[in-house]
């Protein structure tokens, strides 16, 4: 990737379709009185980062998932089934064995 261009803010008023032409090839920083103040990117770029943030989400939670679940102690669920049957006043059909 091409490193990003900084340009002044001002040349998005006097050289819009310049500076856009620009962000098609990278970022370009505008910047205002010598600071950086904002990013421009173009919509392929954006949509890009998006895709990635979200597979970077969805990864991060698929993980988070995968060592819960190695952490967890597991249980049996007769003994919950059988609490909440009596709570909610649930017959339970009688089990043979």
């Amino acid at each position: 990737m091409k490193l990003p261009e900084v340009v002044p803010v001002s040349d998005m008023a006097n050289k819009q379709q310049s500076v856009l032409a620009m962000s098609d090839e990278a970022p370009v920083i505008l910047a205002s009185r010598s600071k950086a103040r904002a990013v421009l990117v173009s919509i392929k770029e954006w949509n890009h980062i998006q895709d990635l943030l979200a597979m970077y989400r969805a990864y991060v939670r698929t993980e988070s998932d995968r060592m819960q679940l190695e952490e967890t102690e597991w249980i049996d669920a007769d003994p919950l089934l059988d609490k909440w049957a009596a709570k909610h006043r649930v017959i339970q059909p009688e089990t043979t064995g």
